[in-house]
């Protein structure tokens, strides 16, 4: 093992491949995720968990993609599922590496077979590619991929019983819309087969863990298919809450080199040498996303299920942003929060991708002030300062003469505050379990 780069010795059990795991954003928080071996432990995990313009949060709608191998009387199957008191197929044991950089790689080892599996995500799309490297040392097998769908909110899980699925197939995908009223499609170089069927009672260990509802049930549509010849072969599955029928090989290669080469860029750009900060760089470029209704930068707090987050986004700015000359966006996030301000406070969150700002931190305003500070000492930016100015003015009055939540200025000149403002912010109905005030 090392960095992020594991071998077979990692893999080869449930146990260990399970401690894990992976993420990769879209620019629009939306994300794909899952463990090292692809078996998805929690309810948040899944290939596509998109944030359409429809809908009030972040949805998983493919959960995994299942591929099998079969020729003569073999059959290899690369997925991983949990169901009670099984595993059921066991993937892992054909896993010889895991690869997290520039993207997830898989190298499976089935058999006679090397199978490559790149994951990637179009930028500021709701959209995941997946690509196959298939290499076969025998005519005559055939290579079947399953995808498994859902339509859920992503805290959530979904019961057969409670969603359906209206399909409209082509000959190479498929187009699907739910009964919770959403659409995506996903397509491929290979042919499609209609042949639709529940996955049922699929187990999430992580969420069994934390005492949370951890089955659901998983719809199969159909699947993908094509013979393999001797060689290599380069196949992909596409899924996206737009329309992806008529995407090829060829356009699908060409967004997987126009995504290396952005985070290439961004990590030229940064100047930044040392081999480790330059894959913190990458990293946590997962981080940095647009707010869908103002189009500004904003952080993501963190995954999976935060959104953006007042105090985390300032805190965290400079080293995002400033320190690798991501200037534009540090601008555009400062922007993002400072239009929400009220009574001299910027949001501590906005809960719901489009939902009302929350406004309860006493310290988010004063990280604001610190962040743009420190974005002026990078860029001189006197320009942007001068247009931003009323924003300090206001949270300085505010403070000063008091504001929302029991905030304001002692005699002393120190700040007091309501309970439940600082980031230590639990709260249990009216009960504030650190209260903090003072």
């Amino acid at each position: 093992m090392s960095g992020g780069r594991f071998g077979a010795d990692f893999l080869s059990t449930y146990e260990e491949g399970i401690k894990k795991e992976w993420v990769i954003g879209n620019g629009l928080g939306g994300y794909a995720s899952s463990t090292i071996i692809g078996a998805g432990t929690r309810t948040y995990h899944g290939l596509l968990v998109a944030t359409p313009e429809n809908s009030p949060g972040r949805l998983l709608l493919l959960s995994s993609l299942d591929e099998e191998i079969s020729i003569n009387e073999e059959l290899y199957k690369l997925a991983i599922h949990r169901y009670p008191d099984a595993i059921n197929p066991k993937g892992f044991m054909h896993l010889s590496e895991f690869v997290r950089n520039p993207f997830p790689l898989w190298v499976y080892q089935p058999g006679d077979f090397t199978v490559k599996k790149k994951v990637f995500m179009v930028h500021n799309s709701n959209t995941t590619c997946v690509l196959y490297d298939i290499t076969s040392e025998r005519e005559g097998a055939l290579l079947k991929i399953f995808p498994l769908v859902s339509s859920r909110d992503f805290n959530l899980t979904a019961r057969s019983g409670y969603l359906s699925f209206f399909q409209r197939a082509g000959p190479s995908g498929v187009s699907l819309a739910s009964s919770t009223g959403f659409t995506f499609s996903i397509s491929s170089n290979l042919e499609y087969h209609p042949d639709p069927v529940w996955y049922y009672n699929l187990e999430y260990d992580t969420e069994k863990q934390r005492g949370l509802n951890y089955q659901e049930d998983n719809f199969n549509p159909g699947y993908f298919e094509s013979k393999l010849e001797r060689g290599t072969s380069r196949f992909f599955v596409a899924a996206s809450t737009g329309n992806v029928s008529s995407l090829t090989l060829d356009q699908v290669n060409k967004l997987y080199i126009r995504e290396a080469n952005r985070q290439n860029l961004l990590a030229l750009d940064s100047k930044l040498i040392d081999p480790f900060a330059l894959k913190l760089l990458k990293a946590t470029d997962s981080f940095v996303v647009k707010n869908r209704v103002t189009g500004e930068n904003t952080v993501i707090a963190g995954y999976h299920w935060y959104s953006d987050w007042g105090r985390d986004a300032m805190v965290s700015l400079p080293g995002l942003l400033l320190i690798p000359y991501r200037f534009e966006e540090a601008r555009s996030t400062l922007n993002n929060f400072a239009r929400y301000r009220r009574r001299g406070l910027i949001p501590n969150t906005f809960p719901a991708f489009g939902g009302d700002p929350v406004y309860n931190t006493v310290d988010a305003s004063l990280w604001f002030i610190h962040a743009l500070d420190r974005y002026f000492a990078y860029t001189q930016d006197f320009l942007f300062l001068s247009d931003i100015w009323d924003t300090v003015v206001e949270i300085i009055d505010s403070y000063s003469n008091g504001t929302d939540f029991r905030i304001g200025m002692d005699p002393d000149y120190l700040i007091r505050q309501g309970p439940q403002l600082t980031w230590m912010d639990a709260k249990i109905g009216e009960w504030a379990v650190t209260p903090r005030e003072g």
